[in-house]
Order: C-alpha cells, then structure tokens, then sequence
C-alpha cells in the first residue's frame, strides 16, 4: 500500500497497512492499488493478491469501521479485515510491547559497543534456559542494575544440542559473571542415554550440561499463573498501580525475545465456557520459549518489596502485619523459629 486510505470525507483509517507472510517475497512485482498487497509464496512461485476491505471504496468511512469493528477484539480486526497472516487469536498479553516500544526497548549500544561489552561490574548477571531440541532453545542473559531493573542484554535461539549449548555459554564474554543459569525443569528429568563405561546409562540434559562445565543450573519454579503476573508487574503493567515504573527493559539485540513477547496471547475460550469460568489468565503454550525463560528468571529472584512501609504506630495496620510476616518468614528460614 503506497499511501494510507483516505475517505471521501478527508478521513484517514486508523490501520495497519497490509502485511505479507512472513518468508514471502514482495519485490520484483507489479505496483497494485491501494487496499491490495501481492506476494511470491516461495514454495510454489505462485504470486498471490491481498485484497484488504478499503478496496471498496463503499467502505472508506469512519462510520464503517466503527460499525464493523465495534464487536472485535484488536487479534479479529487484524485477521478478519487487515488480513495480518502473523497476528494469532486471543487477547494479546503485553500489547503495551507495540504501542510503546520506546518504553520497552533499548538500543544495544547501551550494553556494548561492538564486541566489548558496557555491563557495569556492580551490576548482577543471571541467565534464564528454555531448552529445545527440535523447537527453538532460548536463552537471555538478564544484567540486573542497582536499581533493581532488568535488562535483557544477549540471546541465543535456535534448536541446539546440548554441547553446542555450552560452547556457545563458555565462550560468551559475560559467562564468568553469570550467577546461575535457571532452566527450564524438564531438562532434569532422565531421558537421555549414553554409553559411560561400555553401559548404557539413562541421564538428563541437566546432567550432561554439567558435564560439559556448565555447573550453575537452577531448577526453575514453573508457576504459570505466578510467573506471569510477574512478568507484568516488571513491566509496570499491574492494574492498580498509579504510573508505576518500567523495571524490564530490552535490548534491540533480543529481538526474537520483544517479537515473541509481542505476539503472545491469552488462551481463548468459547461464550459456553465463559458462561461457566472466569477467562484464562495463561497464555497459548506456542511460541512462548523466551517469555518461558524470562519467567524462569524472574521468579528465581528474591526481590524485596519496597512499596510496604509499616506503621510501628499502629500494632494492626495492614502494613504492619505484613511487615511482621515478612520478619517470621525470614526468621523461620534462618531457623529461628
């Protein structure tokens, strides 16, 4: 599309413009009109045309689209009349991700410069694994500052053996900072034979990992529900909170991370099971390998609350009582109690 539709009343529509499958190929074709979109599908040469509802121009209006689009969550409008092939259903999880990405996102020169890396030496370093043999293994490593935001700095994604793992970990400049690695947990469970002194043993990817010298894996919590509200509340994104800060910021060079945070929705549920359930609250398990690591992450931390202060006055003040459990609950893991 060469210019956004405008209506015969002067009004221009609130669209994303036509997009084409991703991996299609979009030069070398004839100029079409405004509304349409053609690609190459690159399997079969076959040249398609996208024809977007402004084609019409009986439909250029603002009154049309509010008409159309007033029953439509944003994931229907993109399939249903912008024909977006990327956009999945459901209610996206962190929409904020796209209308804001300057919020969000920051440029990698803020973490390196080249190949030298900028991560202050006081800052902390850990790393988050969501293993993968056929589907993608991810892997960030998050600098925490002194502020206690998090930075999202480096990542590798693509299927990998465990031994290219490594290699790839050992090397990395930032390695011998890292603190742990907290990883997905299926990767202890003993599924993996290998011969070790001419018998067959059963191990786990864990095990064979640690063989290889990375020796700091953490089992991780894999509370969903827990992990995502973490997500969001690092994100600022809490309802309930008045302006609260951004605390999870990421660098343009975790790019696959930002687009799959992106494009992550909520599980979908029939008007039936609505009328009997209240709506998930947990995200499609599809494409979710680095939202999987950086929960890993976050709920490996121990992060202190700073928003509680306790009214010593007031003996029953909520904040108080909330005070008096945080000091039993610390005391009890020191054994004092």
């Amino acid at each position: 599309m060469t210019a956004r539709p405008v209506g015969p009343d002067g009004y221009e529509y609130p669209l994303i413009k036509l997009k084409a499958p991703e991996n299609s190929i979009r030069e070398g074709l004839l100029p079409v009109p405004d509304g349409m979109m053609a690609w190459k599908n690159k399997k079969n040469d076959f040249v398609v045309l996208g024809v977007g509802y402004y084609a019409d121009p009986e439909k250029r209006t603002e009154a049309w689209w509010r008409e159309a689009t007033k029953n439509l969550r944003p994931d229907q409008v993109e399939r249903e009349l912008l024909i977006n092939f990327d956009s999945r259903g459901g209610e996206k999880v962190f929409p904020f991700l796209e209308r804001e990405p300057h919020k969000f996102v920051r440029p990698a020169t803020d973490y390196r410069d080249g190949q030298h890396w900028k991560i202050p030496k006081h800052w902390r370093i850990i790393a988050g694994l969501d293993y993968g043999g056929r589907n993608p293994t991810s892997i960030h490593f998050y600098a925490i500052d002194e502020d206690g935001t998090w930075h999202s700095v480096w990542e590798h994604y693509e299927p990998s053996h465990y031994m290219t793992i490594s290699e790839i970990l050992k090397q990395h400049p930032l390695w011998p900072r890292v603190i742990k690695t907290v990883c997905d947990p299926s990767i202890f469970k003993k599924d993996q034979n290998k011969y070790k002194d001419h018998q067959e043993v059963i191990v786990s990817i864990g095990e064979l990992l640690q063989e290889e010298g990375v020796h700091n894996l953490e089992r991780a919590n894999n509370d969903r529900i827990s992990g995502l509200q973490r997500v969001l509340q690092m994100f600022g994104q809490l309802p309930g909170l008045d302006d609260p800060p951004t605390r999870l910021l990421i660098s343009e060079d975790c790019s696959n991370q930002y687009t799959e945070l992106s494009r992550l929705v909520y599980k979908e549920e029939t008007t039936t099971q609505l009328l009997n359930n209240n709506p998930s609250e947990d995200v499609v398990k599809k494409n979710d390998h680095t939202y999987d690591d950086l929960r890993y992450a976050l709920m490996s931390w121990d992060f202190e609350s700073k928003e509680v202060k306790p009214d010593l006055k007031n003996p029953f003040a909520l904040s108080t009582v909330i005070h008096e459990l945080d000091q039993r609950d610390k005391r009890k893991k020191r054994g004092l109690l």
